[in-house]
């Protein structure tokens, strides 16, 4: 049994022990190359529970004056952008048989797979939560400071056309380059727009679709590219941006999101880089009781944190919302 679970930032000490600096090092970096929107965004690794960076506000003017004259105010100020790391936690429970049993200890098979968990829930939570079909909330929700899901810039994906997914990207850059976002521009995409991508085609019948469409390699437009599951996604398990128009929820939720378009060097991704561990033999969970039943939980726990500068100005979403 697995289960992901967010922990308040309000809970005291971690406790439990470091996993070693070279298992760490290799589990965080698993977060940092494998998590889709980290692969975009700007991913460090750091030993602090919270990072500040000076940002660039507004955008400066220019005046004429006169000698010894008063020096209007520019329209540009410097100002802070703070991310606060967030407490992930995954546990697996098994019984003292599977140990006695097993040909190799299971515990060497964990660690990695509950890092995945908490990957995943981290993706989830930096694109944004939605939760359960009949939701009405006109935003995401996410653990972290922001989600990519709340930019306020959108442009419609109109399936029924060949190029549409060409004429939306093409639409959602546009915008960015009007906000002045030109260069270094990503896409995160939902899962199932890879099928899209090989059926689509522009409107002389050549396909859009080529093998370089990667985080590593630009693909459309020049756009790198990052796909994930948790584009579109609810707790309730819903995510199908592609072949389904409509709200991600109840009336009034947003829209189902086929990608993200923007500046994605604008999303600073923080992973702490020690992780701990904790074995858990005596403890009640769930209502279990682990000594009485002879049942173990390996438990994981990680820090990562997520904010976002100019993002409703510096993302777009592409909406199949009608």
């Amino acid at each position: 049994m697995a289960n992901q679970i967010p922990l308040s930032t309000a809970t005291g000490a971690a406790g439990g022990y470091l996993v070693q600096p070279e298992y760490a090092d290799m589990l965080t970096a698993r977060i940092a190359r494998e998590n889709a929107l980290f692969q975009l965004a700007d991913t460090r690794r750091v030993n602090t529970n919270q990072v500040i960076w000076p940002v660039y506000l507004g955008r400066p003017t220019a005046s004429v004056v006169g000698e010894a004259a008063a020096k209007p105010v520019t329209g540009a100020e410097f100002g802070q952008l703070t991310a606060n790391l967030k407490k992930f936690v995954s546990q697996v429970r098994y019984t003292e048989e599977v140990l006695e049993l097993a040909r190799q200890d299971p515990r060497l098979l964990i660690g990695p797979d509950q890092v995945a968990a908490i990957n995943d829930l981290a993706e989830y939570n930096g694109i944004g939560t939605h939760v359960g079909p009949a939701n009405t909330t006109a935003t995401y929700t996410t653990t972290f400071d922001a989600a990519l899901g709340n930019t306020t810039q959108s442009v419609e994906y109109v399936q029924a056309n060949q190029d549409a997914l060409a004429t939306a990207v093409s639409s959602a850059m546009a915008t960015l380059e009007s906000k002045g976002y030109v260069n270094n521009l990503g896409i995160l995409a939902g899962y199932r727009v890879r099928q899209a991508l090989r059926d689509a085609r522009l409107t002389t019948g050549a396909p859009l679709y080529s093998d370089s469409f990667s985080a590593d390699t630009p693909g459309l437009y020049g756009l790198r590219w990052s796909f994930s599951t948790n584009v579109n996604r609810t707790d309730a398990g819903t995510y199908d941006p592609i072949t389904t128009a409509g709200l991600i929820g109840g009336a009034g939720s947003p829209g189902k999101v086929v990608a993200i378009v923007g500046d994605f060097s604008n999303v600073k991704a923080i992973v702490n880089l020690q992780m701990r561990f904790k074995w858990l033999d005596q403890a009640t969970v769930g209502g279990i009781n682990l000594a009485e039943t002879n049942q173990y939980i390996a438990q994981y726990e990680s820090r990562i944190g997520m904010q976002v500068y100019d993002l409703n100005n510096a993302f777009v979403k592409i909406v199949n919302a009608a």
